[in-house]
């Protein structure tokens, strides 16, 4: 038997021993299968990665305080040494189930405590989120990536580990292609002049 059907037997079941009807049963599968269609989870060595084609939502900046701007200096995975501005916020982001309901976890509501905003060259291509889940004390961080520089933030990354194999709110991003791209064509430029 496929998957689909799995679902729509499944949730046939639930909704028959909770008093719900056919067509709210068919409703539900149809919702699944569209949230399936649209959050596509990819393997990776880096933590769990999944790739939304829209874009995930950033937590809300605007409203936070901003803590302090920083560069560090980083290498990338090809040896190159890239200069990255960073810049620290204090959040007042309401609470939210997402980005952990659409990709199947459920966390309940989670508080945004930080975000770090990493760019290079003006170009931002990571967020860095630190959170916890509302009632319980323990903070964990997860990452949001501008893979391809299309201005669209389509991956979401939990887990992600360092240099060193650990999970931190602290350690660097890993790079994308497309900013080693861009620090490439700069230091060009600058060479130039």
């Amino acid at each position: 038997m496929n998957s689909p059907v799995l679902v729509f037997l499944a949730v046939s079941v639930i909704c028959i021993s909770i008093g719900c009807s056919p067509k709210a049963a068919e409703t539900m599968q149809t919702n699944t299968a569209t949230y399936a269609a649209n959050i596509k989870p990819l393997h990776s060595e880096n933590g769990k990665r999944f790739e939304k084609e829209d874009g995930w939502e950033i937590p809300r900046l605007g409203s936070g305080r901003l803590e302090k701007e920083y560069f560090f200096q980083t290498t990338t995975d090809t040896g190159e040494k890239i200069k990255v501005a960073v810049t620290d916020y204090d959040t007042s982001s309401p609470d939210t189930e997402e980005p952990f309901k659409s990709i199947g976890q459920s966390l309940g509501l989670i508080h945004v405590r930080y975000v770090k905003a990493f760019a290079v060259d003006g170009q931002r291509f990571c967020y860095r989120v630190q959170a916890n889940r509302v009632g319980h004390g323990s903070v964990f961080p997860f990452s949001f990536y501008n893979e391809d520089g299309d201005g669209k933030f389509e991956t979401l990354l939990l887990d992600e580990k360092d240099e060193k194999g650990a999970v931190s709110f602290s350690s660097p991003p890993h790079i994308p292609r497309w900013i080693r791209n861009l620090e490439r064509s700069s230091k060009s430029s600058r060479s130039q002049v």
